[in-house]
Formats: structure tokens, C-alpha cells, sequence
């Protein structure tokens, strides 16, 4: 991993990962590194990373205190409006009800609770790396250029109970989800309508682009196609760069039988 020193300037590093973005790491890998405990520097260079097509993620368990930027060789993306909507998503949608960014505590706990890497507890979601990506809204406008974090929420409509979800971000009129969360066992498919509504809100909301990170097959049976870095970086330029064509910041609650139903 290429590591980013405390030392070195944001302006610096601004200047310094477009050349990366073009020419890969100089190690034929994915990852950047940094000291994850910097306060609002550790936030502006979340924003940073996010600005240049990096996942700014932290390290786990495994490498505690450290902030990771990925940059993914090959990357699944999605046009939201092309977003795959089977007969068993509009069936099962009806009993659910979509939200955004209002419940990022909830989401945040389940995450750390459902999901993981080998192991319960091996979440990389950790504490450290969600404050610094609440961090990132109290950016002057300098670093945070047009990024939000965002939470996703599915809630059974019957019983209110949260049973998907994830943490997201916006830049310009990209989305990226970062990580999530399915009651899988309680809920079987309810992961995959949260996936259909967001698609849905996305395309609603205008934005152009859904970055849904590695390659997954339940996100390639989403739509979802895969591309090389170089073709993820160049087409994605003007989109980043423009704004947000938000209607709305937040969605209170749709149910998503209805909100699917035109798309």
C-alpha cells in the first residue's frame, strides 16, 4: 500500500492522485493509507479521496487506526434509471418503506452489528471512520466541494422495524454506496428492495451515475456492469465536477410499491 504522510499537504495531495487515478499505484494494488486520527484533516482527506474516485474505508480490526482509500481496479457502476426491477422486488415492495438520511445512528449500529468480513465484530465501518465521515459537512468549502454522506433506510411497514439498509455519499451527481446491511433472516429480500429503491430514488433525483464498488453478483443481477478504472475516471470527471440535481435532500417515508411503480 501506498502510504499518505501527515506531513504532506492536502493541496499537495490534490495534485498528486489525479496522476494515480491515470497511471495506478505504483505497487499494481488498489489501496492508499493514512493516519486515521487527524481530526478535520482526517475528514478533508476523506473528501479528498472521494473527490478523486477513491473509497475512503478504514482499516478493521486488522489495521486499526488507519484510513484506507481504495481504488478499485475494476468497479461496478449502474445508470440508475437502467436499475433491474424483477417481478419478486414489485411484489415484496409493498410491505416496505423507503427513507434517506433519517435514521444514519441506526443504520451505522446495524452495519456494525449484521455485517462483516470473516468474522462477527470485523466490521470496517468502526467508530473512528464514521466520525470522520461525519466530518466531512462541517468542511469549508475548500475540501468539501458538493460531498454528503448519506444514510439509506428500508423499514417493514407493518411492524417500523429497520430491516436494510446502508451509508452512502454523494459527489456531484455520482453515488457511491460504501457499505450496508440486511435482516436477512427475518426479512428475506429485503435487502435487494432496498437496493431497487435507492435505484429508484437515484434515478428520481437525477443523479447519473451509481458506483457500487467491487464486483458482487447480486449487483450485476442489479444492472450493474463492470468497467476499468480508466473508463470509471474519465466519463466520471464532468459528472463529479457538476452539482447535485437533488429534488429533495431527505425522503421522509415512501412506501416503495409506490415509488418503483413508474419506473
Amino acid at each position: 500500500m501506498a502510504r499518505i504522510p501527515s506531513s504532506l499537504s492536502l493541496e499537495d495531495l490534490d495534485q498528486i492522485l489525479p496522476q494515480i487515478v491515470d497511471q495506478g499505484l505504483p505497487d499494481g494494488g488498489e489501496f492508499v493509507v493514512a493516519n486515521l486520527n487527524e481530526g478535520e484533516r482526517t475528514a478533508a482527506l476523506v473528501a479528498v479521496l472521494v473527490w478523486h474516485g477513491f473509497l475512503p474505508m478504514s482499516g478493521g480490526r486488522r489495521k486499526v487506526g488507519l484510513l484506507l482509500g481504495k481504488l478499485h481496479i475494476n468497479r461496478c457502476v449502474l445508470e440508475p434509471q437502467k436499475t433491474h426491477l424483477g417481478k419478486k422486488v414489485r411484489k415484496r415492495a409493498k410491505a416496505f418503506r423507503l427513507t434517506v438520511n433519517k435514521a444514519w445512528p441506526e443504520v451505522v449500529r446495524k452495519i456494525q452489528e449484521l455485517t462483516y468480513t470473516s468474522a462477527p465484530g470485523d466490521c470496517w465501518l468502526t467508530d473512528q471512520v464514521v466520525k470522520a465521515y461525519q466530518g466531512v459537512e462541517k468542511l469549508g468549502p475548500r475540501w468539501r466541494r458538493n460531498i454528503r454522506f448519506l444514510s439509506v433506510e428500508l423499514w417493514h411497514a407493518e411492524t417500523k422495524e429497520l430491516v436494510a439498509g446502508e451509508i452512502g455519499y454523494t459527489c456531484g451527481s455520482v453515488y457511491s454506496s460504501c457499505t450496508g446491511f440486511t435482516s436477512k433472516d427475518q426479512y428475506p429480500g429485503a435487502g435487494t428492495v432496498q437496493l431497487a429503491a435507492l435505484g429508484a430514488w437515484l434515478a428520481k433525483q437525477g443523479f447519473q451515475l451509481w458506483d457500487l464498488g467491487m464486483e458482487i453478483d447480486y449487483k450485476l443481477e442489479l444492472g450493474g456492469r463492470m468497467v476499468p478504472r480508466a473508463e470509471w475516471a474519465q466519463p466520471r470527471c464532468p459528472r463529479v465536477r457538476g452539482e447535485w440535481c437533488v429534488k429533495s435532500r431527505e425522503t421522509k417515508g415512501v412506501v416503495v410499491s409506490n415509488y418503483i411503480s413508474s419506473c
